[in-house]
């Protein structure tokens, strides 16, 4: 059976020397996940590798702690596990010391087989005429917030759907859904549609289709002793011909609101928040972009966040930008933070630019080239938090390939400031993976340290079936 090593690793305290010989020298066989794991040249692009990413997979694991002990010992000829490459050319315990330093920092959960679904109950899975199984279905984008004025949680999510014009004419749809559980998340309820996706037309061209709403963030806010719900979303359109590869960048737009509850959100009037490219022919009520001459060449905006403080609101999200061949540019798609008072006529807000944070250096940092899927949380102890996915575009996939979630602590959001710690590296709380899923990856992670789901992360697979998502619970809870 193999060795527990984190368990190991986490329980004693050694000398470093004794630590490190209490390893080497044991005939522990390797695990099988870890078999034909040397040899693996180092790579441009290994971000992690200074800090003990042996055989650059973006992740400090045990795997990294078998490439080092074999070359340590010299049973292989390779140099992998020099991790301070910049100061010398062997592979040494001074090497052993970075990658157990960097292992015991970054907590690392693999969100496979022991990380349970979340069930809605009176929720299912979209279908197609005939009950069969939509090949666009599933949970996804979740948002996980307190009642501030009960035990009760509310939960967000994407609800992917298809719309059958006819029996030859299928449009991918994205509603909104919402539930609730008074139990902590023991049980959850279905509780509606909060952002129906609706037939639309679009304004530029006359072509129809639909208009979709997904990717929604939840924020209470309590004062006095009453309750605001706010609520931010992407939303744009999706034409009958091309479906979602043909969504034109001019429809995409944020919508922003707010009421008492969280179902109330549905009915309450909407802001609509404009990037460089969003036609004003979709209702622009305020251009983002035209706030600061750092976000004057944000294309679009994505992935949105919310957060509160100092009677002011805050939206945090993704400035995508691209590359001259038109494809996303995740190195410089960094998050952008938003501010106002949230005063008077929701359409009226007087909007600041605050800043930019969480950019390609940070991203290299957590194993990506770019950040998205932003969900911004208090921990349990009362540290903020930023929950973050590293991604990267892949031009033969045509789709953004995630990497997990990682949880990181923020010093701020006014200005955005993410925590580092004494040897000036990123605070890192948590690193969520799902490494049985396909290349594409898993996709956004919620928390609310109230429930007892822990960190809920969206799992997804695309085969030649279509696409699925479903919401599972990580028990992580920071």
């Amino acid at each position: 059976m193999p060795m527990p090593w984190k368990k190991i690793l986490s329980s004693i305290s050694v000398s470093l020397f004794t630590f490190a010989l209490f390893f080497i020298q044991m005939n522990q066989p390797v695990m099988q996940s870890e078999k034909n794991v040397l040899g693996v040249q180092a790579q441009e692009g290994c971000a992690l590798k200074s800090k003990g990413d042996a055989n650059c997979d973006g992740q400090i694991s045990n795997i990294d702690f078998e490439i080092w002990r074999q070359e340590f010992l010299k049973i292989v000829n390779t140099t992998n596990a020099n991790f301070n490459f910049e100061d010398d050319d062997i592979v040494s315990l001074l090497d052993y010391e970075i990658w157990r330093e960097q292992y015991l920092a970054s907590p690392i959960y693999d969100c496979g087989e022991n990380c349970a679904p979340l069930t809605i109950e009176g929720d299912e899975e979209a279908t197609l005429p005939g009950g069969r199984p939509s090949f666009f279905r599933g949970f996804a984008d979740p948002s996980m917030r307190k009642d501030p004025l009960s035990d009760r949680l509310w939960l967000g999510y994407s609800w992917p759907n298809i719309h059958v014009v006819n029996n030859s004419t299928l449009i991918p749809g994205i509603d909104t859904h919402l539930a609730y559980s008074d139990d902590n998340g023991a049980h959850w309820q279905f509780s509606g549609t909060l952002f129906p996706s609706y037939p639309d037309t679009n304004p530029l061209t006359g072509a129809t289709g639909y208009t979709v709403n997904e990717v929604v963030n939840l924020l209470p806010v309590e004062k006095n002793g009453q309750a605001t719900w706010y609520a931010v979303h992407l939303t744009y359109f999706i034409p009958q011909e091309g479906g979602l590869l043909e969504r034109p960048i001019q429809s995409f737009r944020m919508e922003i609101t707010r009421a008492a509850s969280p179902p109330e959100l549905a009915d309450s009037p909407a802001a609509t928040l404009g990037a460089q490219k969003t036609a004003q022919e979709w209702g622009v009520d305020i251009y983002l972009s035209d706030l600061s001459p750092e976000v004057a060449d944000c294309k679009l905006w994505n992935e949105p966040a919310l957060y509160y403080e100092n009677d002011t609101l805050y939206t945090l999200m993704r400035c995508l930008r691209f590359t001259q061949q038109g494809k996303p540019d995740t190195k410089h798609s960094n998050q952008v933070v938003f501010a106002t008072d949230a005063q008077g006529d929701i359409k009226s807000w007087n909007w600041r630019y605050v800043g930019s944070f969480a950019g390609e250096q940070a991203a290299t940092e957590l194993g990506g080239e770019g950040l998205t899927q932003l969900d911004i949380v208090k921990s349990k102890h009362g540290d903020l938090l930023a929950i973050m996915t590293p991604d990267t575009w892949s031009t033969d996939l045509n789709e953004f390939i995630h990497y997990g979630c990682r949880v990181v602590k923020l010093d701020s959001i006014d200005p955005p400031v993410l925590s580092r710690n004494q040897q000036g590296q990123l605070d890192l709380v948590a690193n969520i993976l799902a490494t049985d899923l396909d290349e594409i990856g898993p996709a956004a992670c919620t928390y609310d340290p109230n429930s007892v789901n822990g960190i809920i992360m969206t799992r997804r697979m695309k085969n030649a079936q279509g696409l699925s998502a479903s919401l599972h619970q990580t028990y992580i809870k920071p």
